[in-house]
């Protein structure tokens, strides 16, 4: 389950940073470095040819079930695997852009108002990014699905 993974890795970044860093301020921006890191995976995985939305979106999809799995695979060939690399990508620079806006408000922002405003805006993006990627691949994805049968 690659959210699953996704999440407890971030659930371990935030508990190692808060428990190393010597003040409230330090783990705060040192805990804004989360999204940057994921985004850079993100764009690792595209950089070698492996994109974690492919995967997701193909747990997502299939849910258990061979044949959707098998059509989900051959809608994805069909699109050589252009599709989940462009949306992987958006994602991994969103998140880094987020990041550095969470460390920019993290520094600039009394520790209180940044604990207000900083879940609000993570769920903003990553709500806006999403909404972005299910059009952006149903779009994509819509020739191939209504080529196979």
């Amino acid at each position: 389950d690659a959210i699953a993974v996704i999440a407890l890795c971030g659930l371990a970044f935030h508990i190692t940073v808060t428990v190393l860093s010597p003040d409230v301020a330090t783990a705060l921006v040192l805990r804004s470095f989360q999204g940057g890191i994921i985004g850079g995976f993100f764009l690792l995985s595209v950089l070698i040819g492996r994109p974690v939305l492919y995967f997701i979106a193909r747990q997502f999809v299939a849910a258990g079930a061979p044949e959707r799995r098998a059509h989900f695979e051959i809608l994805a060939e069909h699109d050589q695997g252009r599709t989940f690399a462009v949306a992987t990508a958006v994602w991994g620079a969103g998140l880094m852009a987020l990041s550095l806006v969470h460390v920019a408000l993290a520094i600039l922002l009394a520790h209180d108002t940044f604990l207000l405003v900083s879940p609000v805006l993570g769920v903003a993006a990553v709500l806006a990014l999403l909404g972005w990627s299910i059009r952006f691949i149903g779009l994509r994805l819509r020739p191939y699905l209504q080529a196979t049968p």
